[in-house]
């Protein structure tokens, strides 16, 4: 865990894939929210869009890593998504047996 996704090192998101992780959830605050100003956005930009491509290219699947911002206060909406991706990826799993 990390103060803002904007620290989080692209490398540590392909470690979890290179360690065996089904996929890769990130969740962060939204720009107006972030407190570090620029985290959120970077994050976005930057891990997101580069780090998703990089999955793809490594044949490890797109849709295992999700990226989500959360405005204060959407705790049940987050618990739902979490939920949901991870019924994804069950599933996901299943097709692949």
């Amino acid at each position: 865990m990390v103060d803002c996704l904007g620290q989080l090192s692209p490398s540590v998101i392909l470690r979890a894939f290179e360690k065996g992780a089904d996929g890769v959830m990130l969740v962060g605050c939204t720009p107006e929210e972030c407190h570090y100003e620029f985290g959120s956005r970077r994050a976005a930009e930057l891990y997101y869009d580069e780090v998703r491509r990089l999955v793809g290219l490594l044949g490890l699947g797109e849709e295992r890593l999700l990226f989500h911002q959360v405005h204060t206060g959407e705790g049940s909406g987050l618990i739902e998504m979490v939920r949901a991706f991870v019924e994804r990826l069950s599933d996901m799993g299943q097709e692949s047996s």
